[in-house]
């Protein structure tokens, strides 16, 4: 599954407190994510990117929608009933608990975590989770707050630096196989279970050894 080089983010007017965030379909299409294909949004929430990846995959795909809170997953119903959308899949899970989601094991093409691992101090489990789903050759992919003061996001204690998140994927046997931009504010990782062979990676970028 070959990554692309994803753009910056774009800028909005900071004059009226809005923020610098990253397109939804830009990172996705950075992923590879395609039509036909299997996409899990752990702790999809208001479904910024579950909406968008539905579109993409298709009649033909399906995407899994995960969630602890049932309210978040009543309003992508929602939307995805008014964007005409029936390829999603609501599951309502407590993502530190091995096993919640009951996804079958290896049957997923990429696994998406945008904003959760900060939330939890449960990355290991969470990341079993993904591992466990994930097809012999899919992907985790990690969206997170750079540790950087910012008067937005996360308390600055919360975010979970670029390094800490690889090693904890390490220790449950992922390997960083590419990095990606995710705008000024985020970082962009791509695991991969660890049998399997790093991907060439653009740009002069080395990934992480295993």
């Amino acid at each position: 599954m070959q990554l692309q080089t994803l753009p910056r983010g774009y800028v909005l007017d900071p004059r009226r407190q809005k923020r610098q965030f990253v397109d939804p379909q830009q990172v996705l299409q950075a992923v590879g994510l395609a039509e036909g294909m299997i996409f899990a949004d752990f702790g999809c929430g208001a479904g910024y990117y579950t909406i968008p990846a539905a579109e993409m995959v298709g009649e033909h795909g399906r995407v899994y929608a995960v969630d602890i809170l049932k309210s978040s997953l009543q309003d992508i119903q929602g939307k995805a009933k008014i964007e005409g959308l029936r390829n999603i899949q609501y599951v309502w899970a407590d993502l530190e608990i091995s096993g919640s989601t009951k996804i079958p094991a290896d049957s997923v093409d990429i696994v998406f975590l945008a904003h959760i691992i900060n939330q939890s101090t449960a990355h290991p489990s969470i990341l079993e989770e993904a591992r466990r789903i994930i097809k012999p050759d899919g992907l985790i992919v990690v969206v997170e707050w750079k540790k950087v003061k910012i008067p937005f996001g996360p308390p600055l204690e919360k975010r979970v630096p670029r390094e800490e998140a690889v090693k904890v994927a390490q220790t449950v046997g992922l390997r960083l196989a590419q990095e990606f931009s995710a705008g000024n504010y985020h970082y962009g990782l791509v695991f991969k279970k660890s049998q399997y062979e790093t991907p060439a990676v653009p740009d002069g970028k080395k990934a992480d050894p295993a």
